[in-house]
């Protein structure tokens, strides 16, 4: 809407203006006007339609304020023309107005009189609830709405809508005919709408949890409530390569299932050891095998293909449940043992290997298996015995090399392990069970790279400078995810620039505009598609002339294969002739499925809390340490101030310290752990301290009446075992008190024991308060009951047996 000079006349549409502003014209005239205030000065600016007038050069004479209210008589002090706008002319006012409206005037022979002038205001830039647009009065017929059916939302319904219309308002066209030029273009209108309808229908679907239907967007979601929605992971296990000459295999080495066709170049199956630049990625003998590669360099070694386990000369031997150490040595093919050359962090596979029943391997049980990794190694001997395995008669004869190694508590065998045995036929068998080095982790997934250069990445596309990436689509999938997160590496390349590697992270919220780091987000076929940061979280990249992503492509269930699936690896001749997989693979899950991140979500965020305010949530904040067993808390006023007193039972004895007195305290290292674990939890205004459970040394003295036909020793020994489990301390719990009952109980079942009395029942050095009257000894909530029968430390716990009775 235009309005003329004096508001004498109003038109809806303004003609004059593009037809001033050719460069032909010899008049100009003014477009728009905008007055800004800054400290100190007030300035009006004018917008010529073109470039402002320059015969006669403007001055401030040419220009004149009118109207005002309260404020009238406003003076141009001066002008400038800025040089970089040459449309523009800023003039320097002596005042400004009021809240009615002003006009400026320019006076100069090219200014067209009917743009010469253009009322303003000055308080403009004042909230308004007001649409500032000025109406045409003019009383212009509105036009007539098209009869347009609103419910076409796909491409048939766009095409017969858009074909109704031009059939309304021009009805000489009949043409129907699709190489028609004016079909072609109702068809293209008809895609464009129904894309936009989809998209449409697709934002308004994905921008709500429960109506989401793409991974990408149900994680997003859930990410703002802080709930991590997980995209499975792969598989891992461990591998034995049987060596035949020292060397080392290097990591990302490939192992694959049977292979059951030959390769591309061959006329046989492959054997064991295949060639590592086969074409796993194109190969169609490959196309269903599954794939793991090696975790870590393994130095590998002949003697360490199977090391005999040290028993010390004894026959008949086996390692006991929760065993952390064991000695170790390797029979060469002359008769002669070796020591071993593993260091810490090498893993050991313990294994049985012969029946301890009829000594045959196949009646091994493939359950007896485990790994371990080592913590610690230590060379020794064994003076008694030769490097022969015989008596060391002589002196000068070389004595049994041995090496120790040791593992952490929490691989501890589960259960014993036979060595050594006799079988049924009375003869010896040995060994049962031996250890083997040269084992390596593998995990499932397949290393590929992928080059923009090569074209199998997609960059912007030129074009006044490359455009920014804001995100990368990845050809590839499934995108394997280990432990650390999606296996995925990027480079990029600037023009004069060093490459840049880029670094994947779980989001972007806690990424500086400096970081060069992407999200790789999953979509519902695993597809990965590389989302960078907007230079606020995380660095948005420009004009990278080319990418090299290295990721690797493998995850979910189908890596879960059983023992001996791994066949094949892909190294160098003359170094390994085989592999053995001694363990099942595990940990392979599949992505977490749409529907149960919708009914786990919402309600996530109060499933666990990170800060303790009452005393079960400091409770509960230490059990989620993985070295505690039970925790209990209280409030103290110490004076000054309150006191979070959390006393703990640790989950391996070793982290409590007997004090004076029959006490325990924790272990400095324990306790600090514990310590920094906690004050993550702590609120501004409480002290914290940590301390160990106290400790009460129960005593039990009981009477046994053994049944005929039994030993009273075997009795004693079955109910002292049952009555140390009764009190073992991995079941032990803050507060529990202790119950006669469950003594009987717990002893009813053994074979032989006709009949019990408990005679003594209490705390130790404390007289009875009743305790056998009443048959339960009270435990305070700080406390732990504890019965060690331990002839040395009487003060953790005494334990009397009597017996009656027996032949």
């Amino acid at each position: 809407m235009a309005r003329w000079r004096q508001g004498l006349i109003d038109c809806g549409e303004d003609r004059r203006r593009p037809m001033l502003s050719s460069a032909a014209h010899p008049l100009n005239g003014i477009d728009f006007v905008e007055y800004t205030r800054t400290p100190g000065t007030r300035q009006l600016t004018i917008t010529f339609v073109k470039a402002r007038p320059a015969a006669p050069p403007l001055e401030k004479s040419h220009f004149s304020i009118s109207g005002g209210i309260r404020v009238t008589g406003i003076e141009v002090e001066s002008i400038l023309l800025p040089a970089a706008a040459p449309q523009q002319v800023t003039l320097m006012l002596s005042a400004e107005g009021d809240f009615s409206t002003y006009v400026v005037r320019v006076e100069h022979p090219e200014v067209d009189e009917q743009l010469s002038e253009a009322s303003f205001g000055f308080k403009a830039a004042c909230p308004s609830p007001f649409d500032c647009r000025e109406d045409c009065n003019c009383g212009a017929v509105p036009a007539e709405e098209p009869a347009l059916d609103y419910l076409a939302r796909d491409y048939q319904s766009f095409r017969r809508m858009l074909l109704d219309f031009v059939s309304a308002r021009n009805p000489n066209w009949t043409e129907r005919l699709p190489s028609d030029l004016g079909v072609t273009l109702v068809e293209l209108f008809a895609y464009a709408g129904d894309y936009l309808s989809y998209f449409q229908d697709a934002a308004a679907t994905e921008a709500y949890l429960d109506t989401a239907l793409h991974r990408v967007s149900v994680k997003r979601h859930t990410r703002l409530i802080d709930y991590r929605m997980h995209d499975g992971g792969n598989a891992r296990t461990f591998v034995h390569l049987n060596c035949i000459a020292a060397g080392t295999v290097d990591a990302g080495t490939r192992m694959c299932t049977r292979i059951d066709r030959p390769l591309v170049g061959s006329t046989g199956l492959p054997g064991n050891v295949i060639r590592p630049d086969s074409g796993f990625s194109t190969d169609p003998a490959f196309s269903e095998v599954v794939l793991f590669e090696t975790e870590t360099d393994l130095a590998v070694l002949p003697e360490h293909n199977e090391l005999r386990i040290h028993t010390f000369g004894n026959a008949e031997c086996c390692i006991g449940a929760g065993t952390t150490e064991l000695y170790l040595f390797h029979l060469a093919a002359d008769g002669r043992a070796v020591r071993p050359s593993l260091g810490p962090a090498d893993l050991l596979l313990l294994e049985e290997v012969r029946s301890p029943r009829t000594g045959e391997p196949v009646d091994a049980n493939p359950s007896n298996r485990w790994v371990v990794k080592l913590v610690e190694t230590s060379d020794t001997t064994d003076e008694a015995l030769t490097d022969l395995l015989a008596p060391r008669l002589n002196i000068a004869d070389a004595a049994l090399p041995l090496l120790r190694v040791e593992w952490s508590v929490s691989e501890a065998l589960p259960e014993a392990i036979q060595v050594s045995a006799v079988g049924s036929d009375l003869l010896p068998i040995d060994p049962v069970t031996v250890a083997r080095g040269n084992i390596v982790a593998a995990d499932h997934g397949l290393t590929i790279s992928l080059d923009s250069g090569r074209d199998e990445l997609g960059l912007p596309a030129e074009g006044g400078g490359r455009y920014p990436i804001a995100t990368l689509g990845v050809p590839a999938a499934p995108v394997t995810h280990t432990a650390n997160g999606p296996a995925v590496e990027l480079v990029l390349s600037f023009a004069g620039q060093e490459d840049e590697t880029w670094s994947t992270v779980s989001d972007l919220l806690d990424s500086t505009p400096y970081d060069q780091h992407f999200v790789t987000e999953v979509d519902d076929d695993g597809t990965p598609n590389l989302r960078f940061g907007d230079d606020i979280y995380g660095r948005m990249p420009r004009e990278a002339e080319r990418a090299q992503l290295t990721m690797r492509i493998g995850n979910g269930v189908a890596g879960n294969i059983g023992g001996s699936s791994l066949v094949h690896i892909a190294t160098t001749a003359g170094l390994v002739d085989a592999i053995y997989q001694p363990l099942a693979a595990k940990g392979g899950t599949d992505p977490q499925p749409i529907a149960e991140v919708r009914r786990l979500a919402p309600a996530a965020f109060r499933a666990e809390q990170f800060r303790a305010v009452t005393e079960d949530d400091w409770r509960n904040a230490a059990l989620r340490h993985p070295e505690v067993l039970d925790a209990r808390a209280i409030f103290r006023w110490t004076g000054s101030w309150h006191t979070i007193f959390v006393a703990i039972h640790p989950r391996d004895s070793r982290n409590l310290l007997p004090t004076a007195g029959g006490g325990f305290a924790l272990e400095v290292g324990f306790a600090r752990r514990i310590h920094d674990h906690l004050r993550r939890f702590k609120l501004a205004g409480y002290d914290l301290a940590t301390r160990s459970a106290v400790y009460v040394p129960i005593e039990i003295a009981a009477t046994l009446c053994v049944a005929r036909g039994y030993f009273p020793g075997d009795v004693m020994a079955a109910v002292r075992d049952v009555l140390e489990g009764f009190f073992d301390q991995d079941h032990a719990a803050f507060g529990r008190p202790v119950y006669l009952s469950q003594i009987y109980a717990a002893i009813r079942p053994i074979e032989g024991l006709e009949s019990a009395t408990v005679t003594t029942f209490k705390r130790y050095w404390e007289p009875d308060r009743g305790s056998l009257d009443r048959g339960v000894i009270d435990i305070d909530a700080f406390e732990i009951a504890r019965l060690d029968n331990n002839p040395s430390a009487p003060e953790f716990g005494v334990l009397i047996l009597e017996t009656a009775g027996a032949r």
